[in-house]
């Protein structure tokens, strides 16, 4: 933090520095006319938790005047982001609710959900991925991603065009429980070999596209009474798509491009090796495969007399706290740390505890 004088100067032993209303200890430095402060928070504040900033100060003016000023921030997580474009990321579908928490559980990203009339271009900045559900209206998004450096892997059918994966928009077909893997030696096809595969139940309906001349084609349609069209289609970074509508100039994909056959209701309904398709897509569109880590989560706990036991699924430092305050010095690691993942304690014998697992 930096403070510059006006005609009046800052009074260094005024300066305070809170961190959610605890008192810091400030570094401070006065070199002519500026006043340099940091201050050091007593822990590692927890990923993703949001944090309030007080600097108040006084200078030597006559009369002396204290100022106030206060701002927040939220600190990032280390995992990789994806930017989920959705219709209505306050209210997710089960379908987008369930491809979120993926992307979270098992594919181990941070998702940041958007809508699609509120998404902005400048969303896709720090992102490993972007993903674009099929439940957001295609003019909403319209060309808003097409020409960022960023990964794509959409299920919007109608969005193709804009895309310029396709000379027209995609569309949908009803009443689906298998595609065609056509090109089984590609990382998207997720190791099953040529033929039919069975990737929905019940029946759902899927999206499918006739994408420009360039695309590998990874699947098709299985249904022969609408045709083989491709339903799973990749752009490697550098190929040529559609040319600009515009100006007819070539336009060459900014990254990887991968259209998916997914639909607004279809997620839920994916078979076993319908999710390992996606997981194969998200992997290989981000470029990201060493991610897929359970996130932990705690099980039911089991109160047999005064013994109440605890226990979990994943890996981290479990810890404990007597009071939250919302500082992160109220955890403190559980030493030892329990073993296989389970911890008891005798329930009144000491004040209340509060427990979770730290990664």
């Amino acid at each position: 933090m930096t403070l510059v004088d006006g005609a009046a100067k800052v009074v260094t032993n005024s300066i305070q520095v809170l961190l959610n209303g605890a008192a810091l200890t400030p570094a401070i430095t006065q070199a002519s006319d500026v006043t340099t402060i940091s201050a050091t928070p007593p822990g590692v504040l927890p990923f993703l938790s949001s944090n309030n900033v007080t600097l108040v100060f006084s200078d030597n003016g006559t009369p002396a005047l204290t100022r106030t000023n206060q701002w927040s921030f939220t600190v990032e997580s280390s995992l990789p982001k994806v930017l989920f474009v959705a219709a209505n990321p306050a209210v997710l579908n089960p379908s987008d609710a369930a491809a979120k928490a993926r992307l979270e559980s098992v594919l181990g990203f941070e998702v940041v959900a958007v809508g699609d009339t509120a998404s902005q271009t400048s969303d896709a900045n720090r992102k490993a991925l972007i993903v674009i559900s099929s439940t957001v209206g295609s003019g909403n998004v319209n060309t808003k991603f097409r020409d960022v450096a960023v990964p794509i892997l959409n299920w919007e059918a109608a969005l193709e065009d804009d895309l310029l994966a396709a000379p027209a928009a995609g569309v949908t077909v009803a009443s689906q429980t298998q595609i065609q893997i056509a090109n089984a030696t590609h990382p998207l096809a997720a190791g099953f070999p040529a033929g039919p595969l069975t990737i929905l139940n019940p029946a759902q309906s899927v999206s499918y596209t006739d994408p420009n001349a360039n695309a590998i084609i990874i699947a098709r349609l299985a249904d022969p009474t609408v045709g083989n069209s491709p339903v799973i289609f990749v752009f490697p970074k550098g190929t040529d798509m559609e040319p600009d509508p515009t100006t007819g100039a070539p336009f060459k994909a900014p990254e990887k491009r991968v259209g998916f056959f997914l639909n607004n209701d279809t997620f839920v309904n994916l078979t076993p090796e319908g999710l390992k398709l996606f997981d194969a897509a998200v992997q290989w569109t981000s470029g990201i495969t060493n991610t897929a880590s359970l996130q932990p989560k705690f099980d039911p706990p089991v109160l047999s007399g005064n013994q109440l036991t605890i226990s979990w699924t994943g890996a981290g430092t479990f810890q404990e706290a007597s009071n939250l305050t919302g500082n992160s010095a109220d955890w403190s690691n559980v030493s030892p740390q329990p073993a296989g993942n389970t911890f008891t304690v005798t329930v009144g014998a000491a004040s209340r505890k509060f427990y979770r697992i730290r990664q």
